[in-house]
C-alpha cells in the first residue's frame, strides 16, 4: 500500500472501512466466480467436442456395419 494510501485509510471511519472491504470482496468473488464459470465453460465445450467425436465415430461404425450387412 503506498503512503497515500495508508493515510486515507487512517481517515476513514471503521464502518467506512468494512464498507470498503465488503466492495473488494464482492469485485473478488465475482472475478472468481467469472473465472470458474469460463474453466467450466472451456470443460464443457471440450466434452463436447468428445462426444462429438464420439457420435461420429459411432455414426461411421454403424454405417461401415450396414454395409458389411448389405454384402
Amino acid at each position: 500500500m503506498s503512503e497515500g494510501q495508508n493515510m486515507n485509510t487512517r481517515d476513514k471511519t471503521p464502518r467506512a472501512l468494512v464498507a470498503e472491504l465488503y466492495e473488494a470482496a464482492q469485485r473478488l468473488d465475482a472475478t472468481e466466480t467469472s473465472a470458474r464459470t469460463a474453466k467450466i465453460g472451456d470443460a464443457s465445450r471440450q466434452s463436447f467436442k468428445e462426444i462429438d467425436a464420439a457420435n461420429a465415430a459411432v455414426i461411421v461404425a454403424r454405417s461401415k456395419l450396414q454395409q458389411e450387412n448389405n454384402r
